[in-house]
């Protein structure tokens, strides 16, 4: 018996740096209107935490386009977010919540959300109030 046959050649697959900062988490907040505009503290997140409105950790993929972005929050919420409410992703600056400044024709896709929301939750505004303070 040679070296070959008793020690059979392992190959580890090890994934590329691709393959390893495809995935990234953010956490998101839905919004319980379009009226909102304050970030959500205290008693409020509380409040939109007891009622579901509040993904940890959501898993993104960076090579999602703008409307697979939409759906998987959409499907991450499920029956919270009726089909005939639209979506707008708004970001915190102080104590507000403002619509993020993008070049015109950006959206946002997966790299985009990675880069522009690095360290910040994602705020999710619905076009109609879908829950009740």
């Amino acid at each position: 018996m040679d070296f070959k046959s008793r020690n059979p050649v392992v190959c580890i697959i090890r994934p590329t740096a691709l393959d390893q900062y495809e995935c990234f988490n953010k956490d998101i907040i839905l919004l319980p209107s379009p009226n909102w505009v304050c970030v959500c503290k205290q008693t409020s997140k509380q409040f939109l935490h007891e009622n579901g409105h509040i993904l940890s950790a959501f898993e993104f993929r960076k090579s999602w386009d703008h409307p697979t972005v939409l759906q998987q929050i959409r499907d991450g919420f499920g029956s919270r977010i009726p089909e005939d409410v639209s979506l707008q992703i708004v970001m915190a600056c102080g104590n507000k919540l403002v619509t993020p400044n993008l070049r015109d024709g950006q959206l946002f896709d997966g790299h985009m959300i990675h880069k522009v929301f690095k360290s910040k939750a994602l705020y999710v505004r619905p076009s109609a109030t879908i829950l009740v303070s």
